[in-house]
């Protein structure tokens, strides 16, 4: 999935989200980045991300209030929690709005990268298994095996 997938930074310091690109650009995923909870807010209603990195400390909207909005407008997203301050109360919190990970900080890149990695990998693997299932489905319901062969067809070829 290099290369195809997009992630949103959203911390409110510049120095954070430059190193995160750093640590994120060996991936070669898209990447953009918001300082505060209103940029975030606008670039997820008009854009889809599959990885969004978290700071629950921002400016004006709380990190958690910006993941509850995420879970309700964009639930396929995973989000990955980054924080100074780690707490108990604010982990499992995150845990129970399905954080895909939750990072303090600082970090090291290797810890993004793989966390990331894997959480595209996750979203690949989710895609594979709705296919399968989209064909299982196809193959129950269908008589045609020119049909069915088609569709094999198809989502071997989309899902390659």
């Amino acid at each position: 999935m290099n290369g195809l997938g997009k992630i949103l930074i959203v911390d409110d310091h510049a120095e954070m989200q430059a190193m995160m690109l750093r640590f994120l650009e060996p991936l070669g995923h898209a990447v953009s980045s918001a300082l505060d909870g209103q940029q975030a807010m606008r670039l997820l209603e008009s854009e889809d991300f599959n990885v969004v990195l978290l700071d629950l400390m921002l400016p004006d909207i709380s990190g958690m209030d910006i993941f509850k909005y995420i879970r309700e407008v964009r639930p396929e997203t995973e989000v990955i929690v980054l924080t100074a301050f780690a707490s108990i109360e604010s982990a499992v919190e995150a845990l129970r709005l399905g954080a895909y990970d939750y990072i303090t900080k600082p970090c090291r890149a290797a810890a993004i990268r793989s966390v990331v990695g894997r959480a595209f990998e996750k979203q690949h693997l989710l895609a594979r298994l709705a296919a399968i299932h989209d064909l299982s489905r196809e193959l129950a319901l269908s008589l045609d095996v020119a049909h069915v062969a088609e569709t094999v067809l198809d989502l071997s070829l989309i899902h390659i």
